[in-house]
């Protein structure tokens, strides 16, 4: 059975900024990739895929066996045997798991698809979506098929979209072409929306108990709205379309439409309306939720009266199969033909229940008829939509001194650190000669996975495994019971899961973010380095060059390799993998026929086949081997690699060791992901490298312009040494007094602010639950407020100590962004409760980064015990290593006691402190001789009134104020300021390559939270601290804090006054945030 779906079109109506002559401006906005820059004209065709091939750029697949949230019977995945095109159709075909893996393996096999790769890990970890394990009784997802989306390529608001395209037939498929919020702007689903286009049923006869056929002959178009899950109005917006008996659906081609502006939303097919939701007074209305769930908040108070569907969606189709959200009615009382249901949606063994039904269901897919198409859903767009308005006679570019003709070359290149194309025959279009460890170039990986081969090394970032030296870039293996003791390899847990971006784990396969060690199974003995271009530069055909120098000693195993960015022919290898050089680092280690194997010999091989176990590299393994006792660990050699359309050709120092020819197949035509990598299998090694890319032969002939920077020039007669990067950054260089980040908070820009979805409580074992909800963060009257709520208040208080909290999301906006200390899913018991509050934390990470320059935060503190407001920044890349060798620089924490005091002196709402976080490692912290307090007069607590927060940071000193009077001043050398050496003698110093300021010498980004409670000692236990409102209920020693903060909420709750003016004296209050150039 093949669901196909094809030539897919989207037109939006928008704006040209002047042009000539004048066009109707449109409201729609898009982002993403594959988005023309805006503002639109009307009617404008913004996007469009005809699918003459499968675009990886525009099209990302899902993999995941989370069944869509409704418990569904396939596996989403990228293979060329479930979406693929042909003949300007994009086909989603389902197979059979059995087929694959044997039928056994569906009642007791285990399927892991944590991939290794970023184009092959998991998209959607809820509901078991990672890993499966098969029982006779919960069989493991039976079918394979595909679900693929625009999430990071094109999103946009408001306008016209259609899809031409033929429904499948066959029991039980589910065809779907929907939209879903590319943020969730008022939280969690459903209260950001959802667009369901059409949604339909394979089923030739099916129908419901009052006869009307839901199958074939039926589509359904739907709005998803609400603010929970069980407080859902989509029945109110629900409509269906029932063609002729005998016409179903799936016999012809048709125009599905979605009409989409800020006043209603009208869903068409052939340009007949089926339904149109007018906005009217608002879609809390819609719902009547004020009237069915008394006291509930409108999540959209502060959207327009179309929200949630006031903000961008991207696209997704897909081929479901079956589930038990009652989306198939059981039989009966439905019926279908003389087949029955096999499953009903009450059943526990609904996936085994389904399969063994597949007698009735399988025969009705066609499968081995015509490739399946005939029960394919397929889709090509074929209408003409006429510009309204727009001539545009003619177009005039200066690019300024035209370059001489040059040989345009078939080479391409993406990401961040790639130039932008067509490029010309040999020019160098990528190159680091490692003066400095660039982050923005090299990304660390951080995981115990072993390369998929049980390596025995931890791949992480520190500088005592990574970094540069005199223009060379080491990779350098060390012991990890030099640091945990060896005891710690046969009975520690090991746990790698980062709390930031930076440092978060990269590769769960294999047990890659966790393992703990026994007696039998030592936890990987050895720490090195891998570090990949895969966000910053990709190309396909062209000519790569290393200059390395391989490693002396036992067992390691250097590598310099490149990997798909997309897997366009699906997952390893399937699309392939080019292997420049791998080598061991035995000096005599020789293989059964005596040929020297160790330093004297290295291989170049690609990897290619349709399955793990059908993988053809050996055809294409070549050695290359020196003289006696000169092996490649002696000196420096040039390996080259040489791609072209017709053949691979692998080099050393320019003498050619093997060419591999594309012959009559096709061959390695995607964009790649060099990687330079160390790969270990009992330690790392020691390299020295530098890499070259250059464009490949050319094509053709053409005038090649320079191409414009795009900045206006600086007013400035030099630029200030502050630099900026993130997706609100327009400029690369400033001008000193330039505002570069301002947010007054006339609305919350989620475009600026991300939101944190975690229960990992701050690694500090805080007491809240950080997510992106509209009760909890919200703007209102310019001001940004953060607010605490009870957990209890939603699910009831029996849940905290007996219920499963799993915040794992099913896209990316609502994924779980932090798995330390279980921050992604909790089990409450009665000594150890689920986090009882709910609160928020945003972050700039990908929007705004910057180093040097002058920060002011306007905000009030809140009020109530046990809350902790916090100003803050965090490092975008981990450049020194994981905390605190990075740094953190904490501008403002508070306390919301009224009179809480050690000693006499407050530690309440009248005290503030600002603090810098250094040192070599969490256990070897200098932030007690970078910390300091301010003081408010005595009942002029900073809960009063809003202040100014204040951070001037340059390359000589930080220095923190509050409303213009300085608190503290630090002035470098961080490392004999912590005095480590003296603390912890021949502790390697993190920062032997930075500058004075290091680790304060790189990009850090923007965050704001209110946390609550914990047990790090930030709160000092009662006695021998005082607390007016009462003792402190819990201990920072208990192993039951959770529960004795929540028994003890009598004392400390009032003190919130959650009913009292929208509980804005709790809540964290900011006014604006402002960033100047330095």
């Amino acid at each position: 059975m093949i669901l196909s779906c094809v030539a897919f079109s989207i037109f939006v109506a928008a704006s040209l900024a002047n042009p000539e002559p004048r066009c109707a401006i449109s409201l729609t906005t898009a982002s993403g990739t594959s988005a023309k820059p805006g503002p639109y004209c009307s009617w404008e065709l913004i996007f469009e895929d005809n699918f003459d091939f499968l675009n990886f750029e525009t099209w990302e697949h899902e993999n995941t066996l989370s069944g869509g949230g409704n418990w569904e019977f396939q596996w989403y995945q990228n293979n060329r045997s479930n979406s693929y095109c042909e003949h300007g159709i994009f086909y989603i075909r389902p197979t059979l798991l059995a087929d694959d893996t044997g039928e056994a393996f569906l009642s007791s096999g285990t399927l892991n698809i944590h991939g290794g790769e970023p184009a092959n890990q998991c998209t959607n970890p809820s509901y078991f979506g990672c890993e499966r394990t098969g029982s006779q009784t919960n069989l493991i997802n039976p079918i394979k098929s595909a679900r693929v989306r625009t999430v990071n390529s094109f999103n946009f608001k408001y306008g016209t979209m259609e899809v031409r395209a033929r429904m499948p037939t066959g029991d039980w498929l589910w065809p779907a072409v929907w939209l879903l919020p590319k943020r969730q702007t008022y939280g969690g689903w459903p209260a950001s929306g959802e667009i369901d286009l059409l949604e339909s049923r394979g089923n030739i006869d099916y129908r419901g108990a009052n006869g009307v056929h839901i199958g074939t002959e039926q589509f359904g178009s739907t709005l998803h709205f609400g603010p929970s899950p069980t407080l859902n109005g989509w029945e109110t917006t629900a409509a269906y379309k029932n063609t002729a008996a005998g016409q179903g659906w799936n016999t012809g081609f048709h125009n599905y439409q979605l009409t989409w502006s800020p006043d209603y939303i009208r869903f068409s097919v052939d340009n007949q309306v089926v339904s149109q939701i007018n906005a009217g007074t608002g879609f809390w209305n819609r719902g009547n939720f004020g009237n069915i769930a008394p006291g509930t908040e409108n999540p959209w108070i502060h959207g327009t009266r179309m929200a949630p569907f006031d903000q961008e969606f991207y696209i997704i189709m897909n081929l479901a199969v079956g589930g038990t959200n009652g989306y198939f009615p059981d039989v009966p009382p439905a019926t279908n033909a003389n087949r029955g249901k096999p499953w009903t949606n009450a059943s526990p063994t609904a996936a085994r229940d389904f399969w063994n039904g597949r007698n009735t269901w399988l025969p009705t897919w066609r499968m081995t008829d015509n490739r399946g198409k005939d029960s394919s859903l397929q889709v090509d767009y074929s209408v003409s939509i006429p510009l309204l308005a727009l001539l545009l006679a003619g177009l005039a570019v200066s690019f300024g001194e035209q370059s001489p003709k040059c040989s345009v070359s078939v080479t391409t290149a993406s990401g961040t650190r790639a130039r932008a194309g067509p490029y010309c025959s040999g020019e160098l279009i990528f190159e680091d000669n490692f003066n400095t460890l660039d982050f923005e170039t090299w990304e660390h990986e951080n995981t115990l996975s072993g390369g998929g081969n049980w390596e025995f090394q931890w791949y992480l970032n520190h500088r005592s495994n990574s970094y540069c030296e005199n223009g060379i870039f080491y990779i350098r293996p060390t012991l990890l019971s030099d640091d945990t003791g060896e005891a710690f390899l046969s009975s520690g847990t090991l746990n790698i899961h980062g709390g930031q971006p930076a440092d978060q784990c990269t590769s769960p396969m294999f047990w890659g973010c966790e393992r703990t060690g026994s007696p039998t199974n030592l936890i990987n003995p050895i720490k090195s380095a891998r570090v990949r271009t895969v966000n910053s530069f990709n190309f396909k055909y062209g000519t790569m060059e290393v200059r390395a120098r391989m490693p002396t000693g036992d067992w390691l195993w250097p590598a310099v390799w490149l990997l798909p960015k997309r897997n366009a022919y699906g997952s390893w290898p399937a699309s392939g993998e080019i292997d420049l050089l791998e080598s061991r680092g035995n000096i005599d280690y020789r293989g059964a026929n005596g040929v020297h194997i160790g330093t004297e010999q290295f291989g170049s091989t690609l990897h290619f086949g349709p399955s793990p176990t059908l993988n053809g590299w050996e055809t294409t393994a070549a050695y290359k081997n020196t003289a006696a006792g000169q092996g490649w660990n002696t000196g420096f050699h040039n390996y080259q690699l040489t791609w072209t359309p017709d053949y691979i050709r692998f080099s050393v120092d320019n003498q050619v060791v093997s060419q591999i020819d594309a012959g009559t197949g096709s061959f390695f035509d995607r964009k790649t992901i060099p990687l330079l990598v160390i790969i270990v299998g009992l330690s790392a090694a020691l390299i020295a490298v530098c890499i070259d890319a250059y464009a490949g032969d050319s094509e053709d002939v053409v005038d090649r312009p320079k191409q414009p920077d795009g900045e206006a020039p600086l007013e400035c007669e030099r630029p200030s040494v502050t630099t900026a990067s993130g997706t609100m950054v327009k400029r690369s260089a400033f001008c000193s007094g330039d505002l570069i980040f301002e947010d007054n908070f006339d609305r919350l820009d989620l475009a600026r602010w991300e939101h944190e979805n975690t229960l990992g409580g701050g690694g500090n074992w805080e007491f809240q639950y950080y997510l992106n909800s509209r009760r909890n963060s919200y703007v209102k009257d310019g001001i940004f407020f953060i607010r605490p709520t009870l957990l209890a208040d939603d699910a009831g208080e029996e849940f905290l100590s007996s219920g499963n909290l799993n915040i794992h999301g099913g896209t990316p906006y609502d994924y779980c962004t932090n798995p330390a200390n279980y921050g992604c899913e909790r089990q409450g018991n009665p000594t150890n409760y689920l986090n009882p509050i709910k609160s928020a934390r945003v972050r700039t990470v990908h929007s705004f980064n910057f180093k040097y320059g002058k920060v002011e935060i306007r905000a009030k503190l809140p009020t109530g015990d046990w809350l902790w407001p916090a100003l803050w920044l965090m490092p975008k890349m981990n450049q020194y290593g994981t905390w605190p060798a990075s740094g953190e620089i904490d501008l403002m924490e508070s306390r919301g006691n009224l009179d809480y005091s050690v000693d006499g002196n407050q530690l309440g709402v009248e005290h503030i402190g600002t603090t810098l976080h250094f040192g070599p490692y969490p256990g070897l912290n200098g932030y007690e001789m970078a910390t300091s307090a301010k003081y408010s007069p005595s009942g002029q607590g900073f809960n009063k009134g809003f202040h100014r927060y204040q951070l001037e940071w340059t390359p000589e000193f930080m220095r923190f104020l509050v409303d213009d009077e300085q608190v503290m001043q630090v002035d470098g050398n961080f490392w004999q300021l912590g005095a480590f050496d003296q603390r912890a003698p021949n502790t390697p110093n993190p920062w032997v390559t930075g500058g004075k300021m290091a680790p304060f010498d790189e990009e850090f980004y923007i965050i704001m939270n209110l946390a609550v409670g914990g047990t790090n000692g930030f709160f000092p236990d009662t006695p021998p601290a005082t607390n007016a409102n009462g003792n402190k209920p819990w201990s920072n020693q208990s192993p039951t804090a959770l529960r004795d903060f929540w028994n003890g909420r009598s004392n400390w709750l009032p003190t919130w006054k959650l009913q009292e003016n929208e509980s804005a004296e709790a809540s964290l209050q900011v006014d604006y945030v402002r960033v100047w150039a330095l």
